[in-house]
């Protein structure tokens, strides 16, 4: 075990960074089909990886979790007046 760093319980404390890398993007379309027809789109992308040291719920160097996160959503509208 590492050697204690502070008086009291617990008393070894560690500060990890975090390391955290996200790609994002958003493309939109909007088209007029007509003067009665409106087209929209919409897609957004999101991703991240995440590596923290606290969700191992312990103080120990070198230990702890990398979370993934994809998300995606995608909408369509089409307008007739």
């Amino acid at each position: 075990f590492p050697t204690p760093n502070r008086s009291g319980f617990p008393n070894f404390v560690n500060q990890q960074p975090l390391v955290r890398n996200d790609h994002q993007f958003i493309v939109r379309v909007d088209h007029a089909l007509s003067s009665k027809d409106q087209l929209f789109g919409r897609y957004l992308f999101g991703q991240s990886d995440i590596k923290d040291t606290t969700l191992a719920y312990t103080t120990l160097p070198n230990f702890g979790d990398t979370v993934y996160y994809r998300g995606q959503n995608i909408a369509l509208n089409w307008t007739h007046t």
